[in-house]
């Protein structure tokens, strides 16, 4: 008899490991700034006004716009000429002269200038007005950013627009809580994350002198393990462990449902750990600091039965109730030519293996025969071969971090150590391999003459 030990790792090395993973989280959002243009003058250059860009009907002109205005008459004579928005905030038209035109959309534009036209000549006239550059606006970043300083964008730019061009919050800047400062005053909000996670940000469009200004980041949460994003998440406020798991994506099919661990300080004093239900405990609240892990579904199958030996496909298969040792039998199919006639059960009971001798004859030719058993989860079925061997010669036992620790049988040739603990269902989660220990019977023998003749040594 042998008997191997495999060791645990349910010590440091297994809490050190999944430290490790929350340790290495990132702060979510901040890498999707990380090809923004690093130097200022690349980036007034990437953002700076365009030419010949259509524009949206509620854009507002103003000054540095150039225009073509392209004119038509009821005699069919069309007329088209090019015009600046100047500094006094006027464009200026033949035989109109000075048009007041910023703070005008370019619908607004083309009927004032189509009713001045109209009454200046007595008869219809129609303008169309196309905006062939747009003008430029300065804006500033500042605060916890990147880069901070002002920004030449075009007059189009949003407040994405700008917050690239300096190169995104720095980590210590908020992802959540982006203030635009407009006349000195805070005129709208943005949260970056409904731009990352569902591609919404709030119709904005900046103008000359705003400030976008990036206060603080708020407190954070970590989350990982089985969810989509793994990372560290920015809080609003009143999140619970349900939030929390939505910003993360969403639990990975993978996922325990039965048990979320949150890591928590509390009191600045000490360290305590709490455990929810993935679905009851949605409600629960999440706190700054909280590190939050979902845990995975052990990877062990367990509505499993298996067939070894001379059987044409041997392996596992999956159980289903009613099962029969003929049924699996025909699934793996069927025994192969080498075959003897006879087989084991192998089944675990409470730790411990019994072993059922058959006679495959009697199974395959009369399957309702009291010898065609009915399977267990777990079951092992042994096929004896032939060609090496008529029955087993002996048994190991494994024990320790096996699935199904217990005595089981071998070949006459013998069989290799990872073939038995495959039929034992592999090593658990908290195996250590490297720490294995094999003892043979007659190692164990020699070990106790040893001691015994120490015994009697130390009587003399």
């Amino acid at each position: 008899m042998l008997i191997m030990a495999a060791l645990s790792t349910s010590h440091a090395g297994f809490a050190q490991e999944n430290s490790a993973s929350s340790d290495s989280l990132r702060p979510y959002g901040y890498d999707f700034f990380k090809s923004a243009v690093p130097a200022k003058s690349e980036s007034q250059e990437a953002a700076s006004p365009k030419r010949g860009l259509s524009v949206p009907a509620l854009y507002v002109l103003d000054v540095g716009d150039e225009l073509r205005i392209v004119i038509s008459n009821p005699r069919g004579h069309d007329s088209e000429f090019d015009t600046l928005v100047n500094a006094d905030g006027n464009i200026y038209i033949t035989t109109l002269g000075s048009i007041s035109a910023t703070g005008m959309t370019v619908k607004q534009l083309e009927e004032t200038i189509s009713q001045r036209l109209s009454k200046h000549y007595g008869r219809p006239f129609k303008a169309m007005a196309l905006v062939m550059k747009i003008h430029g606006i300065e804006v500033y970043a500042t605060g916890e950013v990147t880069r901070p300083g002002s920004y030449v964008l075009s007059g189009l730019a949003t407040p994405i627009d700008a917050l690239y061009a300096a190169g995104g919050p720095s980590l210590k800047g908020s992802m959540r809580n982006i203030e635009i400062i407009r006349h000195n005053q805070v005129w709208a909000h943005i949260d970056f994350y409904q731009y990352l996670m569902e591609g919404k940000i709030a119709p904005l469009t900046l103008e000359s002198n705003d400030a976008l200004l990036i206060v603080p980041q708020g407190p954070m949460v970590g989350i990982s393990g089985e969810v989509l994003r793994p990372a560290l998440y920015e809080l609003k406020g009143g999140e619970t462990l349900g939030d929390l798991i939505r910003l993360a994506g969403g639990v990975l099919p993978t996922g325990y449902a039965s048990r979320v661990r949150i890591d928590r300080v509390v009191d600045g004093e000490k360290r305590v750990l709490i455990d929810a239900d993935l679905w009851q405990g949605k409600a629960i609240p999440v706190m700054s600091g909280d590190r939050v892990t979902v845990l995975t579904v052990l990877p062990e199958i367990v509505n499993t039965v298996r067939v070894e030996g001379a059987v044409r496909h041997p392996g596992p298969y999956g159980y289903r109730s009613g099962m029969t040792i003929w049924d699996l039998l025909m699934i793996s199919g069927g025994a192969a030519p080498e075959a003897a006639s006879k087989a084991e059960l192998a089944r675990s009971t409470n730790g411990h293996i019994h072993l059922f001798p058959l006679e495959l004859k009697e199974i395959t030719e009369h399957p309702d025969s009291g010898m065609n058993m009915f399977l267990q989860e777990h079951d092992t079925l042994y096929v004896a071969s032939t060609a090496g061997y008529q029955k087993w010669s002996s048994t190991v036992t494994l024990q320790g971090e096996i699935a199904h620790p217990g005595a089981y049988p071998i070949t006459e040739d013998g069989e290799s150590l990872s073939q038995l603990i495959a039929k034992a269902g592999g090593l658990t989660k908290k195996a250590f391999p490297e720490g294995a220990v094999l003892l043979r019977k007659k190692d164990k023998i020699a070990e106790q003459d040893l001691l015994d003749s120490a015994k009697e040594t130390q009587e003399y």
